[in-house]
């Protein structure tokens, strides 16, 4: 047994911190235990995964950017004071909407185009399209075709154009896509209102209310130069 009395000073100091740095490497030991695996190895850092962006975009407009003259509305002073667009809906391309929220497939994909700055109550609804094919990531003339058409503003199946009042402001157009994990949504001919009502309503074959594995919005302008 050490004796303080009979001993340096700076001996017994020496001792000290050689019985404190055994006391931390026996607790860094301990620390470390948990952290060894079978293996005898060090666990990995778990892995960082990257989440899939559901997106919405257009090869004929670029995002919040203004839409071509032949997407405007086919009627008289739709472009200019006389003129006409030609009423051709712009292609839309999405990607990683097979899966999402609910945690089952994508089974169809439904698509709205709503202008709120048109100066009526809830905005104008220029588009709805439903029932589009899971299998489905560009909407174009041949995928349009096998999807079912409801009822636009205009009274019409189907897309209608950009027909902003002649008053130069800029008009935004808002598309959303839905991904469904339902194959239907009803019969063609319905409204904004009855596919957005159907898609809260609706159950899928799983027995839950709530089919939407994601939405995505992209948004296009168009502005009557007539005003100008």
């Amino acid at each position: 047994m050490l004796d303080r009395g009979n001993h340096p000073h700076h001996l017994w100091i020496s001792l000290r911190w050689v019985m404190l740095a055994c006391a931390l490497v026996a607790v860094g030991v301990v620390t470390l235990v948990p952290r060894v695996v079978s293996t005898g190895h060090a666990a990995p850092a778990p892995a960082r995964t990257k989440t899939a962006v559901f997106k919405l975009t257009s090869p004929n407009f670029d995002a919040n950017g203004p839409m071509p003259a032949s997407a405007a509305f086919n009627q008289a002073g739709c472009v200019g004071r006389n003129g006409a667009g030609q009423n051709i809906p712009p292609t839309l391309t999405w990607v990683n909407g097979q899966t999402g929220f609910t945690g089952f497939p994508t089974l169809s994909y439904a698509l709205t185009e709503v202008d709120y700055d048109a100066p009526v109550g809830g905005g104008f609804h220029h588009w709805v399209i439903y029932n589009i094919p899971s299998t489905v990531t560009t909407l174009n003339a041949a995928t349009i075709a096998e999807s079912t058409p409801g009822m636009n503003d205009f009274g019409l199946l189907g897309y209608g154009g950009p027909c902003p009042p002649q008053d130069g402001q800029t008009h935004h157009y808002i598309f959303t896509l839905y991904a469904l994990d339902i194959a239907s949504l009803g019969p063609q001919g319905m409204t904004y209102t009855q596919v957005t009502n159907s898609i809260n309503a609706a159950v899928d074959s799983h027995g839950i209310n709530f089919v939407v594995n994601g939405s995505t919005v992209l948004i296009g302008t168009f502005r009557n130069p007539a005003g100008s």
